[in-house]
């Protein structure tokens, strides 16, 4: 507990700069769309603020932690503090982080559908991100999101700041690829009939099982990585 009051302490800066970045993301996505619907007259909208706010976030927080946690550990083990201690108290504040991140998200997901309904009632609600501020997405997304960071900090930690490029290119990957294939009709088409394929094969609940199975196994590499992780320069 003392970990994590430290931790308290220490990032309520890092937070608070978070949840600024997320609000500005999503002031700009709230503008675009409102001048878009305004100049184009379109029949649809979408929470663009909300997107670019869950971008933003997605973004700022991997990227962020992922680096600042590699200066937290060395400052913390060289102070004297346990990697055990340390690193409880870090995933815990970091839980609470991504956890009012979300609130702010939620927030504003739900002030941004509030207001387009009224602006624009004959418009149709065509991409609607508040359809997935549940209780199961936000919690998957709070503990999927604090194991990757932390692996990928613990990676870094052990072998050195080359893996950054990897995550880079794994980041890249993401946001480009699904744009290419959706553009490639024949494949985006022989993609989706094996989405509905195996979509036919797995339940929610199996894929909740893996998902919780795969984190597991993140976080026990993770911390076998740690636990004999040095200081490094």
């Amino acid at each position: 507990m003392n970990s994590f009051l430290i931790q308290c302490k220490v990032r309520k800066a890092e937070l608070l700069q978070f949840l600024g970045i997320t609000a500005v993301g999503y002031l700009i996505g709230l503008i675009v769309v409102f001048i878009v619907m305004n100049v184009a007259k379109e029949n649809t909208c979408a929470t663009a603020g909300t997107m670019l706010a869950v971008i933003a976030f997605a973004f700022i927080h991997l990227f962020g932690i992922t680096l600042s946690f590699m200066g937290d550990f060395n400052m913390a083990i060289s102070l004297g503090a346990t990697r055990k201690s340390f690193v409880s108290g870090y995933v815990l504040f970091n839980l609470l982080e991504i956890a009012v991140l979300e609130l702010e998200i939620v927030v504003f997901g739900v002030v941004e559908k509030f207001l387009l309904e009224n602006a624009f009632p004959q418009a149709v609600m065509e991409i609607d991100l508040t359809n997935f501020f549940t209780w199961n997405y936000l919690s998957g997304v709070l503990v999927v999101f604090t194991a990757v960071e932390m692996f990928f900090g613990a990676v870094i930690l052990r072998y050195g700041m080359k893996v950054l490029w990897i995550l880079w290119a794994v980041w890249m990957i993401i946001c480009l690829v699904p744009m290419n294939i959706a553009k490639n009709e024949k494949l985006s088409g022989e993609l989706a009939k094996l989405g509905l394929f195996l979509g036919g094969k797995f339940t929610p609940q199996g894929i909740v099982a893996l998902v919780i199975a795969l984190t597991i196994v993140v976080a026990a590499i993770t911390w076998n990585i740690l636990r004999k992780q040095r200081v490094t320069a």
